[in-house]
């Protein structure tokens, strides 16, 4: 028997919908927070030593600070894949 694919609800879909939207708005935060320091800091990150990138991370986590939380996991993410 073929696999069949799981129908999706319309409630699912609605929230699917908010959720990828929401997403979005995080993410022109994100991007927003980064350019508003990108003149004066540039891709630092890519060349900062790791422990700090983690301290700061943690830092923004304590203090609650979401989207530069979100930027260090960005940070570090990004050096981890272009090892």
């Amino acid at each position: 028997m073929p696999d069949m694919e799981r129908r999706v609800s319309a409630g699912e879909l609605e929230a699917r919908y908010k959720t990828k939207h929401e997403l979005y708005d995080f993410f022109d935060e994100m991007m927003a927070e980064i350019f508003r320091h990108f003149e004066r800091k540039g891709t630092s990150w890519k060349s900062c030593d790791l422990a700090f990138l983690k301290r700061q991370l943690r830092r923004c986590v304590d203090e609650k600070d979401w989207i530069d939380a979100a930027n260090f996991c960005f940070f570090l993410y990004d050096r981890e894949r272009s090892r």
